[in-house]
């Protein structure tokens, strides 16, 4: 016990109790910055401290940056590995590759990506004579994607009407999952899906994961969705031991189907749990606090909780008011140099905003002004076209039944496999249900002799089969094999940016071989496709590198820096457009703008631009809510325009100059008088019809169906909408105008 004893010596009083816990649910609601990730390393090693086997320990977190973090950490504390400690796809991947066989998947089997779904969605949409007008196979697979989160609803799922979008995914999705299988592969969402699949109906699968795993402990519990928390709660069992550990005020993730109740009900649902709240923070100083503080205080769905600088001092959060965006990234550029030449390092500082667009002008910026920075989107690299075809020549050699990456690169390079002969395959797959390699086989059989379609489908056929001979030696020798042998090198070498596209393929190989160089004895070619395919934005953030980081406020979730830029802080932007006539939407734009300032260590600063370049004019911009919630003695405000000035304070120059959406002065909406029946075009949801009306004044609200969005409900004094045709008029519905959605 006396390891046990040390690994709590640091711990104030509520972090001990919470990693001393040992049987039964356990709920740890821990602040921005309070340990968290320290107290769920220190527990699962306290665990092993005391007596308890590695193996039989279950972590599980949200990103593989955070994932190898704490495994590191649990190495270090304890000396020992064997604890299992990964994301939740992660886990479900390794699970399935055991037990995917029953549910009918191969071992090998591959992971497709959003590109790699919408692709095969594309095909199945001409194959079936789906013809939705505005219907993308992107549409599709998002809503797709949706209603796979809400796992409960699956097997009761109706045919939507006057939904042309829905409808289009109502009669995918059945064929999409028999297109899943035949091809031996899974989304994102299936991995899920899959393992509670197979929790839920087989026994002994089931029985071996819980006898497996005798505690599982829950990391960012806050953004599970309904199937994460079902895995969780079946994996926990009858020992219920059960520790979930999370932020409320952090749940940023409802669009890919989080649920914010999962912790919040987490004491409902598991009767008898223990509830220990982390509320100093170690990260912030006291100023960034406050104000983070008094913004959330304003959301309703939380735990209501303390939140205490450990870290005494600092400077007062800056609000800059700028003309334009131009000037508002020429202000920031200015401050980071200056930041720079009192010591602060390049890598300490961020930039981070609501929408990826919003990158361009910083990176123009910087660029013109001699400083590093880096774009943080870490699944970037693996979406260019030459690293995607080289990934799908391992897919389909890891898994010869993958026609999707067999689809991709059997003519790339080119090889004179003419759509034509690639037409003949997919019938020949489909006729006689063999996998995609076997198929093109019995093509090239088929093929008359002597032609030339022959002597293309049997050379194709000839380089697999050479480079599998390799199979064995190790990722990174296939992809040379494959660079070598494939002409894939030449291909791209040949075209105007030929340089750096050879140098993304090399840039691969090199992954391919650091991969193999942190565990050989676990490498294989399924291991590595996986890490790829599960890849997330914050993974490619590297500390080493001395460049300002330029993120989104999702990708930031997790990170902090010594200085932070919240940029284009404006309603319509922050809280994003689409969000600010739902509530709970908006509850978690301001939960994301929580995020972005407690990244923040020393300093904070917040920028709002009153005009700026939108979807190709200038528009005038207005101050985002957020910021007039934030008391005006807790911000230093400076301007660039002299009638921008702060006279009487923040909130007070606010009004003036920039009139709040309040009662007295609502936004006006170009709807007019709206009756039930009426069919209307909203500024972001489209064209929809008006089912009920409720409310009077300032607070009436419609229901509205729209057409690409579901049912919905709006505040008419803010919404921005055109009515297209009255309730009591017949007639097809009128499509918006050209160039709007």
């Amino acid at each position: 016990m006396e390891n046990a004893t040390r690994l709590l010596e640091d711990l104030t009083a509520d972090q001990k109790r919470a990693v001393m816990h040992k049987e039964g649910p356990l709920l740890v609601v821990a602040g921005a910055g309070s340990g968290k990730t320290r107290v769920v390393a220190r527990r699962v090693a306290y665990l092993i401290a005391t007596g308890i086997e590695p193996r039989s320990i279950l972590a599980v977190t949200f990103t593989n940056k955070a994932a190898q973090e704490m495994a590191g950490r649990v190495q270090a504390l304890t000396g020992q590995s064997g604890a299992h400690i990964s994301t939740f796809h992660s886990f479900a991947a390794r699970v399935l590759r055991q037990y995917g066989p029953q549910l009918g998947y191969p071992s090998t089997y591959s992971i497709f990506d959003t590109d790699d779904q919408a692709s095969m969605i594309k095909r199945l949409m001409k194959e079936s004579g789906l013809n939705a007008s505005g219907v993308t196979p992107g549409d599709v697979r998002e809503v797709i994607s949706r209603w796979k989160n809400k796992y409960a609803a699956l097997d009761r799922l109706e045919l939507p009407r006057d939904n042309p979008l829905q409808e289009a995914a109502f009669t995918i999705l059945p064929l999409y999952s028999e297109a899943l299988l035949r091809a031996g592969a899974m989304d994102f969402d299936d991995l899920l899906l899959n393992l509670l699949e197979l929790l839920e109906n087989s026994q002994a699968a089931r029985q071996a994961l819980q006898e497996r795993f005798h505690y599982v402990l829950i990391d960012e519990y806050q953004d599970t969705n309904s199937v994460q928390y079902a895995i969780a709660k079946t994996l926990s069992g009858a020992r219920r031991n059960l520790m979930a550990t999370g932020d409320p005020d952090q749940s940023i993730y409802s669009w890919r189907g989080a649920a914010i109740e999962n912790i919040l009900n987490f004491t409902r649902d598991f009767p008898g749990a223990i509830v220990v709240k982390l509320e100093n923070n170690y990260r912030s100083r006291g100023p960034i606090l406050a104000v983070a503080s008094r913004l959330i205080q304003n959301n309703r769905r939380r735990i209501e909780r303390a939140l205490v600088a450990v870290r005494e001092g600092g400077e007062t959060v800056e609000l800059y008011q700028a003309a334009s965006e131009e000037t508002e990234a020429s202000q920031i550029a200015s401050r980071i140099r200056q930041l720079a030449s009192e010591g602060t390092p390049y890598r300490s500082m961020a930039v981070i905003y609501r929408v990826n667009w919003l990158s361009r002008v910083y990176e123009r910026t910087f660029r013109a002004a001699g400083i590093p920075y880096r774009l943080i989107q870490g699944t970037e690299f693996f979406k260019r076209r030459e690293v995607r075809d080289l990934v799908a020549y391992l897919r389909l050699l890891a898994n010869p039944a993958d026609d999707v990456s067999g689809g991709r690169i059997i003519n790339v390079p080119p090889r004179g496999i003419a759509a034509k002969a690639q037409n003949r395959i997919a019938q020949i797959r489909a006729a006689k249900g063999l996998d995609f390699m076997s198929t093109v086989r019995a093509a090239a059989a088929q093929a008359p002799g002597a032609t030339k379609e022959r002597k293309s489908l049997e050379a194709f056929v000839k380089l697999m089969d050479d480079i599998t001979l390799h199979k064995e030696s190790g990722v990174a020798a296939l992809l040379r094999e494959i660079l070598s042998k494939s002409g894939i090198v030449e291909y791209y070498a040949g075209m105007e940016d030929g340089p750096e596209r050879v140098e993304n393929m090399e840039e691969l190989l090199n992954a391919a071989a650091a991969y193999e160089g942190k565990a050989p004895a676990e490498a294989s070619v399924t291991g590595f496709l996986e890490g790829i395919s599960l890849a997330s934005d914050s993974d490619a953030l590297d500390p080493n590198a001395d460049a300002v980081a330029l993120l989104t406020f999702h990708a930031a979730k997790g990170l902090e820096f010594e200085a932070v830029f919240m940029v284009a802080m404006e309603d319509g932007i922050m809280p994003h457009a689409s969000n600010i006539e739902d509530p709970d939407a908006l509850e978690e734009e301001r939960r994301l703008s929580y995020v972005g300032i407690t990244r923040a260590r020393d300093r904070l600063l917040l920028s709002t631009a009153v005009s700026r370049f939108i979807h190709g004019k200038r528009s005038r911009q207005f101050p985002s809510r957020f910021l007039r919630e934030i008391p005006s003695e807790l911000l230093s405000v400076s301007s660039d325009l002299r009638a921008l000035r702060p006279r009487n304070g923040w909130k007070e120059e606010a009004r003036e100059e920039f009139p709040d959406e309040t009662e007295e002065s609502p936004r006006k909406s170009s709807g007019g008088s709206l009756k039930v029946g009426d069919v209307i075009l909203h500024s972001h949801f489209g064209v929809g019809t008006v089912r009920q009306i409720i409310g009077a004044g300032i607070r009436t609200k419609a229901t509205v169906d729209f057409e690409t969005e579901g049912r919905m409900q709006i505040v008419l004094a803010f919404a921005q909408i055109q009515k297209l045709r009255d309730g009591r008029q017949g007639g097809a519905t009128p499509r918006p105008p050209s160039g709007e959605d």
